[in-house]
Formats: structure tokens, C-alpha cells, sequence
């Protein structure tokens, strides 16, 4: 399997991080939180111009090269999801962030969660590819390769051939 760069692991990692606070960046709009309609409007903006540079990213890794792989073992990992929005708690604690300080620490916290995730890749985990159909699973290949793919099937199964996008050192995109 081909090797990516660092360049591109860190652009993959930030898009996907960065959509994937997509939803909650439009309920911040939605409630004021920031405590004023510029803000509210830029909650908004962020939210439409990350989901547009994730899809459009899809498009373009789509356009890389493919690799097969044999699937040997498959666990699903959807669950993933529902655990990452749990980072969305901790900004609803922050709802009545009135003054600069309390706007400061949110915006901090999603600096921080942002770094972790990215330094974690864990970035793969993205609510917006889930409403979007996507499923996340975790594959070992016939040459005992553990990954995880992105994929639009609702199942896979073992001895299967799978072609994939590479996106980092072990995210792969399902080719269509």
C-alpha cells in the first residue's frame, strides 16, 4: 500500500475534524451562543464552508489511486460516532458564554480537541459522513494489515476484495 506524506495526513485530518463539528457549529448559531448575529453568522458560514470543502475533498480523493486489499476479518466501528459527539457536551456546559473569558475557553476547547484529534487521527470519525451514508469499519487484510475504510455498503464481508483510496497511513475511502 502506498505511503502518504505528512502534508496530506495533516489536510485529510483537518477536514474531516473540521466538518465534523459542522452540526454543532449551526445549533451555536442557532441559540445566540456567542451572543451576537455576526457571530451567529459566522458559526453558520463555518459550519456550510466545511461541509463544502469535505465533499469536494471526497470528490478529489476519490480521484486517487486505488489499492486492493482481501478482507480477512471485519469489525464495524460506527459506534465511534455516537462517541465523538460526545465532545459536544462539554460546549453545551458553555451555552451561556456571555462575556470574552467564557467565549475564549469554547473556542480554546475546540482548539484543543482539534489538536488531539488530528495528533490521535482520529479524525475519521465524522457525524456529517454518517448522515451523509457513510459506514466506518475497521479491516484486517490477508496480509494482516489492520485499517479502517470508509464505505457506503452496509456490510462486508470476509475473503472479499475491497479497492480503497488512500487517505492516511491506515483511513482508506472506498472507490465507487
Amino acid at each position: 500500500m502506498p505511503t502518504v506524506s505528512r502534508a496530506q495526513v495533516a489536510v485529510v485530518g483537518w477536514v474531516l475534524f473540521l466538518s465534523s463539528f459542522a452540526p454543532l457549529l449551526v445549533v451555536f448559531g442557532l441559540l445566540d451562543s456567542f451572543g451576537s448575529a455576526a457571530a451567529s453568522d459566522v458559526c453558520y458560514a463555518l459550519a456550510g464552508l466545511s461541509a463544502v470543502v469535505l465533499f469536494a475533498g471526497l470528490e478529489t480523493w476519490r480521484r486517487l489511486g486505488t489499492t486492493e486489499v482481501v478482507v480477512c476479518r471485519v469489525r464495524p466501528r460506527d459506534t465511534d460516532v455516537i462517541a465523538y459527539v460526545a465532545t459536544y457536551i462539554v460546549p453545551f456546559a458553555a451555552l451561556g458564554a456571555n462575556n470574552w473569558h467564557e467565549r475564549a475557553a469554547l473556542i480554546g476547547f475546540f482548539l484543543l480537541v482539534g489538536v488531539l484529534y488530528v495528533r490521535a487521527e482520529l479524525f475519521y470519525v465524522n457525524p456529517l459522513l454518517a448522515v451523509a451514508g457513510f459506514k466506518l469499519f475497521e479491516l484486517e487484510t490477508d496480509s494482516g494489515r489492520v485499517l479502517l475504510a470508509l464505505t457506503k455498503r452496509r456490510y462486508i464481508s470476509t475473503g472479499q476484495p475491497l479497492h480503497l483510496h488512500t487517505l492516511t497511513d491506515f483511513v482508506f475511502l472506498e472507490a465507487a
